[in-house]
């Protein structure tokens, strides 16, 4: 698998990634304003968090600015590694 595949696989996970916080996000309130108390504001004190899906989203958020980063230090697209190149052990 190549490297831009990889990227696109990567973006397309933060992508579903950042769908299902949005729809905890939906599921978790609307829980609570269905909810068994009488009171709305005791449902969302007591009742399922609805803010904590939203880490999801936040967490995609900084991981594509991660991959955004890394695409300078990304051989160009096209120019295939050599063998030598392959084997050659990585320079931390």
């Amino acid at each position: 698998m190549t490297t831009p595949h990889v990227g696109a696989l990567c973006a397309f996970a933060l992508l579903l990634q950042s769908a299902a916080g949005i729809l905890g996000f939906y599921y978790h309130t609307a829980a609570n304003l269905a909810g068994t108390s009488l009171q709305t504001r005791d449902n969302f004190i007591f009742g399922t968090p609805p803010l904590a899906p939203l880490l999801f989203p936040s967490l995609g958020l900084l991981s594509a600015i991660g991959l955004w980063s890394l695409r300078p230090h990304l051989p160009p697209q096209g120019v295939p590694e050599t063998a030598d190149e392959r084997m050659r052990p990585s320079r931390i």
